[in-house]
């Protein structure tokens, strides 16, 4: 019997195989008055990254971490994902209460929430796109989203791929959001801190990176070493904090490993205590 996909997409039958590749950018925020624009304020710096088995976000974890009043808090890759999801229209479905849920912890907490990623769908002309997505939401309201550019495998079959980064404007400054495989992109921290300066939209205050990592036979040296090319690597780039959130635990079967760390703009990484327990990392920035 052949082994089965660590991807979390894998053995999910798509409504709609025939997806091609559309321009998306992010929706303007609009007011009474018309683009809405955060204003700057002196958002606290403590940042918690959370560590979490792949299930619904409905958990004492995910609360613990967004009790304290203004935290800025980061959550991984597919973090809500069903194990007995039936096909994809159940995860968009579940997506959408996992969203409201959070938009409603941060309107309670006043905090700034990167939503990890869900499946979202998209409908053109009658003809559903899905899209692995992450938001980003304060006091219940929502200040943009990221769709992921470099699906991986199994993704390639069910999703359409986003086509740009962004850069969003939020209380505690411009920030970034690539998830998991993006950053594997070439040049794609040095695309980013370009288009920040160009923009005006600088300096950024963080590139957060939601993430769902298969479990690999090796040594917690080569982690880290390969983490430090990336990871260590960008945040000198861009010279800002590089902050990833992993999801422990497994997959259909399949594990995967916690690997959350912090990078710093001196190179120097954080990482979490074990990649097979939740955790909170909790850093300041």
């Amino acid at each position: 019997m052949p082994a089965m996909s660590t991807h979390p997409l894998a053995g999910i039958k798509p409504e709609n195989q025939s997806v091609s590749s559309i321009y998306y950018r992010m929706r303007s925020i609009i007011s009474k008055n018309g683009v809405y624009s955060m204003q700057k304020t002196l958002f606290p710096k403590q940042v918690h990254i959370i560590q979490k088995r792949i299930e619904p976000s409905y958990s004492p974890l995910v609360r613990h971490g967004l009790k304290e009043p203004g935290t800025v808090a980061l959550l991984p890759e597919y973090f809500n994902f069903g194990q007995s999801w039936r096909d994809i229209e159940e995860g968009v479905e579940a997506g959408q209460r996992e969203l409201d849920y959070l938009r409603n912890l941060s309107a309670r907490h006043g905090n700034l929430i990167v939503a990890g990623s869900v499946v979202e769908k998209e409908s053109v002309n009658g003809i559903p796109f899905y899209f692995n997505r992450s938001h980003v939401l304060y006091e219940g309201r929502d200040l943009g989203f990221f769709s992921k550019i470099n699906l991986y495998k199994d993704e390639r079959k069910i999703l359409t791929a986003g086509t740009e980064p962004v850069i969003l404007d939020t209380p505690m400054g411009w920030i970034s959001i690539l998830i998991c495989a993006d950053v594997l992109i070439p040049g794609i921290f040095e695309s980013i801190q370009a288009e920040a300066a160009r923009s005006g939209r600088y300096p950024l205050r963080a590139i957060f990176c939601p993430t769902t990592s298969p479990r690999k036979n090796e040594s917690e040296q080569t982690r880290r070493e390969r983490d430090q090319q990336i990871y260590g690597r960008a945040a000198v780039v861009c010279q800002c904090p590089i902050l990833k959130s992993c999801a422990v635990g497994e997959i259909r079967g399949n594990r995967v490993q916690g690997r959350s760390l912090a990078a710093y703009a001196n190179g120097t990484i954080l990482n979490a205590g074990d990649i097979d327990s939740e955790e909170i990392l909790q850093i300041k920035i």
